[in-house]
């Protein structure tokens, strides 16, 4: 009788060093709030960078209205969207060359996806003048200048002089409808 006691003491005390694992670690990145006490205010994120994209030498225009995501920067929420999505990485007030990120994690291949467009191989990237292997898979960062080749190209160099300077990304965020410097 006394070995089921210890066999069942030792499954009871099994099952719920068990359980306690599980429990830390699902619920390791949740904060405890007490009731009643307010949660912080997640911070907004919202930021720019440049890109210009060519297809087999030819520089891509995304100025066209079909490509423009219609909604101000200023109601984007850090909250879940219906299209989250397209929270990530979008187009606004007819400029083609400037995209806007309000989800962390944004990558390249988000804009791409959102614009619809899909490039053919080989796909060649470069980050402030920096070649970087799979730029589609590569972190949208702020204020930075990028530069996407498929297909066969050409003078790269040139592509790169001719990408738009910080002032044009500062004028954008200036004169926006939509959106400014947040």
């Amino acid at each position: 009788m006394s070995r089921k006691i210890l066999g069942v003491a030792i499954f009871v005390v099994l099952a719920a060093v068990t359980a306690l694992f599980l429990i830390t670690k699902f619920t390791a990145d949740q904060t405890i709030v007490p009731s009643g006490t307010p949660t912080p205010t997640p911070v907004p994120i919202h930021y720019h960078a440049i890109f210009n994209i060519y297809v087999d030498d030819k520089l891509q225009d995304y100025s066209a209205f079909k490509f423009m995501n219609t909604e101000p920067c200023n109601l984007h929420s850090d909250a879940v969207s219906e299209n989250d999505q397209l929270e990530k990485a979008h187009l606004h007030d007819l400029v083609g060359d400037v995209v806007h990120v309000h989800r962390d994690n944004a990558i390249w291949d988000d804009l791409l996806l959102n614009l619809k467009i899909n490039l053919s191989k080989p796909v060649i990237g470069y980050v402030d003048g920096v070649k970087v292997g799979d730029i589609l898979s590569q972190p949208i960062k702020k204020d930075s200048r990028v530069l996407i080749l498929s297909g066969t190209n050409t003078d790269v160099d040139n592509k790169l002089s001719k990408l738009p300077l910080l002032q044009h990304l500062r004028d954008v965020e200036t004169h926006s409808e939509s959106c400014g410097v947040n």
